[in-house]
């Protein structure tokens, strides 16, 4: 409870002396032996002046002695702060002790403070310490109290808390990574293509990926960890990329390669060679290297000659490479005949012409290195009439059985076994041969 203003007097006057004047004694005394005029109406004013003037001196003693300001004299005091104004503009410095006496720390700034992370706000370093009671103390007076110091105090405390919390001025400078910085990518490598060829493209990440070509176009979008089907449709260079501050940045460059021309013609006109049916093929407009394939069969070559033994229809299937893409194209030819190694079914002993006395398969003649057993049956009884392994000795009609020929027509079968047939050819013919 505040003492009234008299308990203030009183206390104030309790034991005063004024000090001791002589020379105040003496003109008292020379004034008391002076023969005193008829005295005037008396006039106590001065005498309460006198006594103002005392009280005065007294309370501007204790509060000078006391050391300390009386309580009722602090709260102006404190509504000067100025912390509104600096906490609105946290680069100017503080004001004085009464940013101090609030403890508030986003007042403490200093332009010529390095810029800390928030994260060494929170760990508190000794270093920043030291910059924020540094700058907190400027302007301070060497009179201040004792309570104004432990205030001081407080506020560097409230310093570490308040960057923990990221609330201290120094947020301003706190070092920040930049935003548009993409993330790692990873971007699938694609082998080159083929023009018309399909290709699934997986994207692995969480952000969508582009089919770029060699002008910058984006050809094809894949989502964030979908897959999609590429089928291009023009030759060039092409690329995977995606965006980075709004740029494309492209990188597994592949190549779509132009595939050859694949197209041929097929002479149908039966035809033997060296005692062998062959079907006549070339390419049209070819270009690298070319495969031809039918029944089994293969030969390489702009043209060549396919070989069909049976009747029927045969497909014939060309490929084309150029070293990057190939391409194929097939066609198919009907064969009208079976081949037998181009075997008359009749023949006369008697003829006149030379051609028409023996019997030898036509072809087994042609076929140099053919080798072979030709074996000749009567039907009849089963029994062998001729064999032979040699094209040059052909059967002229005698049964070896008993060494004369058959006076009247009769009907053979014949039968030859190649031990080395040419590819896919059978090993072995059956046909009938009747002598007249």
């Amino acid at each position: 409870m505040k003492e009234p203003i008299e308990e203030l007097f009183k206390q104030s006057l309790q034991g005063h002396e004024m000090p001791y004047n002589p020379e105040a004694w003496k003109a008292m005394s020379a004034r008391l032996d002076v023969a005193s005029p008829v005295a005037k109406p008396t006039s106590y004013l001065r005498y309460y002046l006198g006594a103002a003037g005392i009280g005065a001196v007294a309370v501007a003693s204790y509060f000078i002695f006391a050391g300390g300001t009386p309580e009722e004299t602090k709260v102006p005091v404190a509504k000067e702060t100025t912390l509104e104004q600096t906490t609105a503009d946290t680069t100017k410095p503080s004001i004085g002790n009464s940013d101090a006496q609030k403890g508030n720390t986003s007042v403490i700034s200093n332009p010529s403070e390095t810029p800390i992370s928030q994260d060494e706000g929170s760990q508190g370093s000794s270093v920043d310490q030291g910059n924020t009671q540094t700058n907190t103390n400027q302007g301070t007076s060497t009179n201040v109290p004792n309570e104004t110091t432990n205030q001081s105090n407080t506020t560097t405390t409230s310093t570490q808390s308040n960057g923990a919390n990221g609330n201290s001025g120094t947020q301003n400078n706190v070092n920040h990574v930049p935003a548009d910085v993409p993330a790692k990518m990873t971007i699938p490598a694609v082998e080159d293509l083929c023009l018309n060829e399909e290709a699934t493209i997986s994207n692995p990440n969480n952000k969508e990926i582009y089919i770029i070509d060699a002008v910058g176009n984006i050809m094809k979008t894949i989502p964030a960890n979908k897959a999609v089907v590429f089928k291009p449709s023009t030759v060039g260079n092409y690329s995977l990329g995606y965006k980075n501050d709004g740029t494309i940045e492209s990188s597994s460059n592949f190549i779509v390669n132009r595939i050859p021309d694949a197209a041929f013609t097929v002479d149908l006109a039966n035809k033997y060679e060296n005692g062998l049916p062959v079907t006549y093929v070339a390419a049209i407009n070819g270009e690298g290297t070319y495969t031809w394939t039918a029944e089994k069969q293969s030969s390489n070559g702009v043209e060549t000659d396919l070989h069909f033994y049976n009747k029927g229809d045969k497909t014939i299937t060309l490929t084309v490479n150029n070293g990057q893409c190939e391409a194929s194209v097939e066609k198919t030819i009907y064969v009208e005949e079976d081949y037998n190694l181009m075997a008359v079914n009749a023949f006369t002993p008697t003829s006149v012409d030379p051609r028409n006395q023996t019997f030898m398969p036509f072809a087994l003649t042609q076929r140099a290195d053919v080798n072979f057993v030709l074996t000749i049956i009567d039907g009849r009884d089963g029994g062998v009439v001729y064999q032979t392994n040699d094209a040059s000795l052909p059967w002229d009609g005698t049964d070896i059985r008993s060494g004369r020929r058959s006076e009247t027509p009769q009907v053979y079968v014949w039968k030859a076994v190649i031990s080395n047939p040419a590819a896919n050819e059978p090993n072995e013919y059956r046909g009938t041969i009747t002598m007249n």
